[in-house]
């Protein structure tokens, strides 16, 4: 029975292993370069003045090929050299529209590992907004493979201020996100696999998690940045704030707000959610693991959306809210997981645990304290960093006043 038991696992192991490998050559191998393109909408305080706009793009990108069509009077004229548009003139109707397809690519851009230079000139009392892409030729067809947001008002001094946390964003390294996406996938298929098997391990699979982090990296490689999606409402009607209200947990404005929220965040809270703790049910713990990663997005949004015109992007409010319960369920069963642990001989998976479902907390809270005190004067980095506390706060009370219910339904069997 044993040697059955095995062999089903083994054969779990193969599938996965198997399933990884043709993932990662159909989704990561063969790229091809492709070409570029720059969308950008000005947006005039009064209507009639005179326009004067000048766009510094990356080396990469050589904007001589493209033809620049214009959705303005013809009181409006570009200018077009290998590195800068220049647009000049003045429109009656307050907006202009310029995109330049078929720009050419120096290089292949499927995985671009630092920021490029991407940048607006001498723009006064106007607000712009810029989208640069580049994209790639796959084996299953194009893939923006690189793209960069730009989004900022003009005073009348010609001082820039981002209307979004900053001037620019970049969607980078395309190519490490699909790798990691071809991973989570293969997993989720080792979990079925596992499931369908009945292997006594399946109760310990961060399924969840694995969807989670599946779903986040989906939308970054093939639908792009938050932002991305904001901006392109000014250039068609795909995209906008719906699209972002609705999926805001899972998309991000760049790399790094990915790589922080998904490494350091998500995965160790996660797989401390799923894998560390004995639940009564894998549905309970489903629920639970939904109920405090979803739900203070969308109330962080209801509240913000309204105020600000822009919904929030990104996992940060719901990793705070799960790590929030998860510490909080740690400290509700203390007794039972200690008991647990010692009567099994396995206090090194307490301990474990514990700094898995610690850390993003304790991190969060010394970064969201830290840029208080450092960007005071900064409103917007100072309030950024009080809502986060006030989501560690928020929850903490919620699970407070529901520990009396959750301390009788018990959950939470040992670790």
């Amino acid at each position: 029975m044993r040697q059955h038991v095995g062999r089903r696992e083994a054969v779990s192991v193969i599938l996965f292993v198997l399933t990884f490998l043709t993932l990662y050559f159909v989704l990561s191998t063969g790229w091809r370069t492709g070409e570029g393109s720059l969308s950008l909408t000005i947006v005039t305080e009064v209507p009639g003045t005179p326009i004067m706009v000048e766009v510094e793009l990356p080396p990469a990108f050589n904007a001589l090929t493209s033809v620049p069509t214009l959705d303005a009077t013809e009181a409006i004229h570009v200018e077009v050299s290998r590195e800068n548009v220049v647009i000049h003139g003045s429109s009656s109707q307050g907006l202009v529209a310029v995109e330049l397809t078929e720009i050419t690519l120096s290089e292949p851009l499927y995985n671009v590992m630092k920021q490029m230079r991407f940048d607006i000139k001498s723009a006064v009392n106007v607000s712009i907004y810029a989208q640069l892409i580049a994209t790639s030729e796959t084996r299953i067809g194009k893939i923006t493979s690189y793209s960069s947001v730009y989004a900022a008002r003009f005073d009348s001094m010609g001082v820039a201020i981002p209307l979004f946390d900053n001037y620019t964003n970049e969607k980078l390294r395309v190519g490490d996100c699909l790798v990691w996406l071809s991973l989570s996938i293969s997993l989720l298929v080792l979990a079925v696999a596992l499931r369908l098997m009945r292997a006594s391990w399946i109760r310990r699979f961060p399924v969840v998690t694995c969807i989670l982090v599946s779903s986040i990296l989906g939308l970054y490689s093939y639908v792009g940045t938050g932002l991305d999606l904001l901006v392109a409402q000014h250039f068609s009607a795909f995209g906008g704030s719906l699209t972002v209200l609705i999926l805001g947990p899972l998309l991000h404005s760049s790399f790094s707000h990915l790589f922080n929220n998904l490494f350091l965040g998500l995965l160790p809270a996660g797989l401390a959610f799923e894998t560390g703790l004995r639940w009564k049910s894998q549905r309970v713990a489903a629920e639970l693991y939904m109920a405090s990663f979803f739900p203070i997005h969308f109330l962080i949004a209801g509240i913000s959306y309204p105020i600000h015109g822009i919904p929030p992007i990104g996992a940060s409010y719901s990793v705070i809210s799960m790590s929030t319960v998860l510490f909080s369920l740690l400290i509700l069963f203390r007794n039972r997981l200690l008991s647990d642990a010692m009567e099994r001989k396995i206090p090194a998976r307490l301990v474990w645990l514990c700094a898995f479902g610690a850390y993003p907390l304790l991190r969060g809270v010394y970064d969201w304290i830290g840029y208080m005190v450092e960007y005071q004067s900064n409103w917007v980095v100072f309030w950024e960093g009080t809502i986060h506390l006030l989501v560690f706060a928020f929850t903490l009370f919620i699970i407070y006043s529901a520990k009396d219910s959750l301390t009788t339904q018990g959950p939470i069997l040992g670790i």
